[in-house]
């Protein structure tokens, strides 16, 4: 079963803070997520699965302080040596073959924050894209970039990729599709270790990591 469920305590982000980073970096905080960073300044819970060896770490909810929510990408420099993002960006103005949506790009049509540093294997980010309509206010959508710098669509707004978040209970690699998992020993290994972690009623972390920690102006 489940055990060793950790959720870190954090105070709210100081509301002089988020003004800050919006000047900082010449755009709002969508409401929902503004909403979240003041009533708390990240979020970080991690459970184990008991095994006949003892437990062992399976999943965690991250996302990421404020003062770590980072611009990545940027706008080509020819005059540097080494090439950036936007120099390596292969996907412009190509679609999500699962959502259908307009991919992000690294030039500075958008605008890409790291919400998740995901230990490595990807970046679950906040991207702001310019309007199609021409208009000031520009879309804002949850995307996952894995390592080789292809985008995935995870959700529209952060009140839903936080749902989709709760649900996974922040299992590995959760953001990935399910057919770009290549088949290997150790995925079959972990997956073994999640099916099983499934089977042994995981309520009570769904309890530990419910919406009800959260405003319901957040969640709803």
């Amino acid at each position: 079963g489940v055990c060793k469920v950790d959720l870190d305590q954090r105070t709210p982000a100081d509301r002089h803070a988020v003004l800050m980073w919006e000047q900082r970096n010449t755009c709002f905080l969508p409401e929902d997520l503004k909403n979240f960073y003041l009533t708390t300044d990240g979020y970080k819970l991690t459970w184990c699965v008991k095994m006949d060896n003892g437990p062992i770490p399976l999943g965690k909810l991250h996302i990421n302080k404020l003062s770590q929510l980072t611009r990545i990408g940027g706008s080509i420099a020819p005059s540097h040596v080494n090439p950036t993002l936007a120099d390596l960006d292969g996907d412009s103005d190509t679609e999500d073959p699962v959502s259908g949506q307009e991919k992000p790009t690294f030039d500075n049509r958008c605008k890409v924050f790291e919400l998740d540093p995901c230990d490595g294997y990807g970046r679950v980010c906040l991207v702001y894209k310019e309007s199609r309509t021409g208009g000031n206010e520009p879309r804002v959508e949850i995307w996952f970039l894995d390592r080789a710098l292809r985008w995935h669509f995870l959700s529209d707004s952060f009140v839903a990729y936080y749902r989709l978040l709760l649900m996974h209970m922040g299992l590995p690699q959760w953001q990935k599709p399910a057919s770009s998992s290549q088949p290997n020993a150790a995925n079959a290994k972990k997956k073994t270790i999640i099916t099983s972690a499934k089977s042994q009623q995981v309520s009570g972390l769904r309890t530990s990591a419910s919406t009800s920690q959260l405003p319901n102006k957040i969640t709803k």
